[in-house]
Parts: structure tokens; sequence; C-alpha cells
């Protein structure tokens, strides 16, 4: 569990990010839903204040998870693209929006695995290969914002990059992991190693 001042100072550091704040903003007058902010706009801003970078420096997108199993087609995908993008406007980086309820139809002909249909978004988060990019922010019926970090906050501030192993993907995960390491200085990247 996350104690209260560390998620304070999470969502702080996250918010000083003006496109996270812009994106946030968006989607809370938006209605669309069961959303949540994830992953690496997230970890890779506090990263960024870690290490006195501005804020948005190489972030590459803004994850966007929202979960609609009552509309599973791509199009209804694509027009919730296109409205958070106009309603947030230009970024930093390209906002990439995914319905968590239709993952499962692509994933397998995208990574040769099968993927289990989920019932949340927050499962989307609960399945990434690294443990750092379990985070996310979501709000509230007033809009206030929460966090989400099943894993807890310590590889984050930290700067470990460690596989969940919640998926057979190596190669992907050395990958990231890579990435990662070289475009922030003191990232300690722990081997796929599964027992």
């Amino acid at each position: 569990m996350v104690a209260n001042h560390r998620m304070q100072a999470f969502l702080t550091t996250c918010f000083c990010n003006p496109s996270n704040q812009k994106l946030f903003d968006a989607l809370v007058t938006s209605d669309m839903p069961n959303w949540i902010i994830t992953s690496g706009c997230l970890f890779q801003t506090v990263w960024n204040v870690l290490e006195g970078l501005p804020p948005e420096q190489s972030i590459r997108d803004y994850d966007v998870f929202y979960f609609d199993d009552g509309n599973i087609d791509w199009h209804a995908e694509d027009e919730w693209i296109n409205k958070i993008n106009s309603l947030c406007g230009i970024l930093s980086a390209p906002v990439e929006v995914r319905n968590q309820a239709r993952v499962h139809l692509w994933y397998e002909d995208k990574f040769a695995h099968p993927y289990p249909p989920l019932k949340t978004a927050f499962e989307g988060i609960d399945r990434f290969l690294e443990q750092v990019a379990m985070v996310g922010i979501y709000a509230v019926d007033d809009g206030t914002p929460r966090l989400y970090a099943p894993a807890g906050l310590d590889d984050v501030y930290n700067r470990i990059v460690r596989p969940t192993y919640m998926q057979d993907l190596p190669d992907i995960y050395d990958e990231k992991a890579r990435r990662l390491s070289n475009e922030w200085r003191g990232v300690k990247v722990l081997p796929w190693s599964p027992i």
C-alpha cells in the first residue's frame, strides 16, 4: 500500500508535466467510461524531475486506458482517440487510447501469445511487463485525482526496471528496459530470469 504523503507527492510531480495535466483535465470533462492515464507518461515524468530534466523530456506517448465492454468495435475506440485529442489539444507526444475490453481481440495476432479478456481498465495495468509501469491516475466523481499503483512506488523512485512475468515476452521486456536505461541515467534493469 502506498502511503498518503508519497501518493500526493507522486501526483504533484506527475502534474508538473503540463501534458499530463491537460490530458487529465480533458478526460475529467469527457464522458469516457472508466478511464485511467497510465505507464510511461507518469513514471517517466517522475524520473525527469528526479534528474532535473524538463518534465516532458523523452516521453514518447501518453497512454489512456478505458473500459467499455458494451462497445468493443474498433471504430468506437478510434472515435475516442479523436475526441480526446481534440479536447486536450497539442501535447508533447501523441495520446494512445485503448479500450481494455477489446485487447484480447488483437493481442495474439500482434504478439503471438493469447490474452485473456479483461474486466476493468485496471487489469490492463496489472498485466504490464515492467513493474515500474504499473501506475495510473484516474478521477473520482468530483474530479479529484486518485492513484492506482498495485506494485507500489518503490521501483519508480528507485529507478528500477523489473519484470512482472505476467506475460512470456522476454524480448519485448528487454527492448523496453534497454530504451529506459539509455534515456535515463541511473536506471537499474533487472534481467528477465523467471524461476
